[in-house]
């Protein structure tokens, strides 16, 4: 029998996938204009973005070291932002401010009951 994801993850993933893709969106026009070979950009965010991906899944499958992982890198991000703040304008401060929502999201109750949940599985028996 498969656990129902709880809306707060699946909203939290929602918001994060579309903050990253709008970010891999500009980092690929971003890219254009750096004066090197094509490669080596798009290879880095294939590596960055490969990673990311991983980590969703495995939120969606309850792990609490990619939640805790995730939100470690999002406070790196969120203090990057605010380092540049003047240069960002506002679609930048929407981008933040919903990977911030997105990441407290892990955090309520019932995100909290599903990551609670996978780890009290790690050693029960299976039958």
């Amino acid at each position: 029998m498969r656990t129902k994801i709880p809306r707060t993850i699946l909203l939290s993933a929602t918001l994060l996938l579309a903050a990253h893709a709008v970010g891999l969106w500009q980092m690929v026009l971003l890219s254009r204009t750096l004066g090197v070979p094509l490669w080596m950009p798009y290879s880095i965010l294939v590596v960055v973005y490969s990673l990311l991906a991983g980590l969703f899944v495995m939120m969606l499958r309850g792990k609490r070291w990619a939640r805790n992982t995730y939100s470690f890198i999002a406070v790196l991000a969120v203090l990057s932002a605010l380092a540049h703040a003047q240069d960002l304008g506002a679609a930048g401060f929407a981008l933040v401010a919903a990977k911030v929502v997105a990441v407290v999201l892990l955090y309520v109750s019932a995100s909290e009951r599903w990551f609670d949940r996978s780890n009290s599985l790690k050693g029960a028996a299976v039958t």
